[in-house]
């Protein structure tokens, strides 16, 4: 996450600028996309539930299938642990990497 390192000063002008850009870092810090994680080459097999560590530490929100080896649906169904798993399934044998928020 983006942080500012702040300047002690007596300067207001700068003081302003240092409190507007911690406004805008807190809202783009707060965006749930960004802290995500990418897994690549994710091999799935059909009809097969797959269980893929996604690393977060906390129940995922969502995620993104950024490349796919073929034409297949791919879901989600729910995990026994949420905080460190997701499973996946597809409906044919496919390879695929996903961005995970």
């Amino acid at each position: 996450m983006a942080v500012l390192k702040r300047i002690n000063t007596e300067d207001k002008n700068l003081n302003q600028v240092q409190e507007n850009v911690d406004k805008v870092l807190d809202g783009i810090n707060q965006n749930p996309l960004l802290g995500g994680r990418i897994k690549q080459d994710v091999v799935l097999k059909e009809l097969e539930p797959f269980e893929l560590e996604h690393g977060m530490n906390r129940q995922v929100i969502g995620y993104f299938i950024i490349k796919k080896s073929g034409e297949a649906d791919v879901w989600d169904t729910k995990s026994n642990i949420p905080s460190k798993t997701l499973i996946l399934t597809s409906t044919k044998n496919v390879v695929i990497s996903l961005y995970i928020f």
